[in-house]
C-alpha cells in the first residue's frame, strides 16, 4: 500500500529515528507512532480500571516481572535479555527464604503473538508486580510496555526511545514520571543490577509513579465500543443517495440515516489521534519530502542506528535485507555524516 501511496501520512505502532520510512520511495511523509493496542482497556463490563493506583496496588507482591521471549529477531536484544534473566534468577537463588516469595519472576513465552493469546493468567502477573521490565526486543519497544502501563505496573525501560517516539501521547516529563530508566550500557558493563536499582526506590516514589500512570494511562488505550453499538444495524448502514429530476434541473437528494454516535467515557488514544489528524501540521509537507530531504533522513537513520545505544543491533538480525549496508547502500552521506555522528553522540551524553 505504501509503495503506491507515497504522499500519505502514516500511523504506525513504531517509527524510525527520523519518523520516516527506512526504504527508499516507500513514503515521502512522516510516520507517526501510536500506542500498541493493549490487552487492558476500557470496555462496557469493566468493574475496576486496571491502571488505578488503589486499591489493587496493595496486592503487588512481586517487585519485578518480565513476560516475553529470549529468542527475538535482534541478536543484541537476546544477549541483553539473557543478562536480565540471569540477574533475576540469581536473586531467586540467593533469597530462597523470602517469606513473601521471589522478588523477581521471569515468564518466558514463545517468540510470536501467539505466545500470549488467551494467556489471562500470565497477563495478570503485570497486576501482581510493582515494576515490569521492558527491554527492547525485535525493535526498540514492545506491546508489553503498554500492557504494563495499563495494568498499573511501572515500566523499567533501558532505551529512552522505547517511549519518547510516542510524543503525541507522552511528553518527556510524562515519561520521567511514569517509568524507571536504567541505561542499557550500565547493565552491559555490570555497573548496576536492575533489582538493586528497583529496591532503592522508596514506597513514596513508587506511589507517585503509580498515581502518574493512573492519570496518563487512559490516553494510551483504545476503549472498546459497547456491543449494543457494534450490533446496531442502523449504525452499520451506508448512507444511501436518491436522485430525482426536477423541472429546473438535476438535484441530489440525500436520504437521512440516523447513525449511532458513541464517545468513550475516558479521553483515550483515539481522541488524541483524531486531534492530531485534524491538525494541518500533521500532513506537512503537503507535497511530501524532496529527494534531498529523503536522502538526509536516510543518512540520519543510518548514523543513529549505528551509534545510538537505543537502537543497538536493530538491523543486525540476520535478515539480510535489513543489514545497514544493504538498507542504506544507495545513499551517499559523506558530506553530512560527520556532523550527524557528532550530533548523535552529543544527544547520548
Amino acid at each position: 500500500m505504501l509503495s503506491i501511496c507515497q504522499n500519505c501520512t502514516a500511523l504506525t505502532i513504531e517509527a524510525t529515528p527520523t519518523k520516516t520510512s527506512t526504504l527508499y520511495h516507500r513514503s515521502r511523509k512522516y510516520w507517526y507512532p501510536v500506542p500498541y493496542p493493549s490487552s487492558f482497556h476500557w470496555w462496557e463490563g469493566i468493574k475496576t480500571l486496571p491502571w488505578l493506583a488503589e486499591p489493587q496496588s496493595r496486592y503487588r507482591h512481586l517487585l519485578a516481572v518480565f513476560i516475553g521471549s529470549m529468542k527475538t529477531l535482534n541478536i543484541d536484544s537476546n544477549a541483553f535479555r539473557r543478562i536480565l534473566w540471569i540477574q533475576c534468577s540469581q536473586q531467586q537463588i540467593t533469597s530462597p527464604t523470602n517469606i513473601n516469595g521471589p522478588l523477581c519472576q521471569w515468564f518466558n513465552t514463545s517468540h510470536s503473538c501467539n505466545g500470549l493469546i488467551n494467556a489471562t493468567e500470565s497477563l495478570l502477573l503485570l497486576r501482581s508486580a510493582k515494576f515490569c521490565l521492558a527491554p527492547p526486543g525485535d525493535t526498540v519497544t514492545r506491546k508489553s510496555l503498554f500492557d504494563s502501563l495499563l495494568a498499573g505496573c511501572v515500566p523499567v525501560i533501558f532505551a529512552k526511545a522505547s517511549l519518547t517516539q510516542y510524543n503525541w501521547h507522552l511528553s518527556t516529563q510524562d515519561i520521567e514520571d511514569i517509568a524507571v530508566y536504567i541505561p542499557r550500557a550500565d547493565i552491559l558493563e555490570q555497573k548496576v543490577k536492575f533489582l538493586d536499582v528497583l529496591k532503592a526506590i522508596s514506597p513514596q516514589e513508587l506511589h507517585r509513579k503509580q498515581l502518574a500512570i493512573e492519570k496518563i494511562a487512559p490516553r494510551l488505550q483504545f476503549s472498546v465500543t459497547p456491543t449494543a453499538i457494534q450490533n446496531d444495524k442502523q449504525a452499520k448502514k451506508i448512507e444511501k443517495k436518491k436522485k430525482r429530476k426536477r423541472m429546473n434541473g438535476l438535484e441530489s437528494v440525500h436520504k437521512a440515516v440516523s447513525l449511532a454516535v458513541w464517545d468513550s467515557p475516558v479521553f483515550d488514544a483515539v481522541d488524541i489521534i483524531i486531534e492530531h489528524i485534524l491538525n494541518r501540521s500533521t500532513v506537512e509537507p503537503l507535497q511530501g519530502f524532496s529527494d534531498e530531504e529523503l536522502r538526509l533522513h536516510k543518512c540520519r537513520q543510518n548514523v543513529v542506528v549505528r551509534y545510538h545505544p537505543d537502537y543497538a543491533g536493530l538491523f543486525r538480525s540476520g535478515t539480510r535485507h535489513l543489514v545497514p549496508d544493504r538498507l542504506w547502500k544507495k545513499f551517499r552521506c559523506e558530506d553530512v555524516e560527520a556532523a550527524m555522528i557528532n550530533e548523535t553522540l552529543q544527544s547520548i551524553r
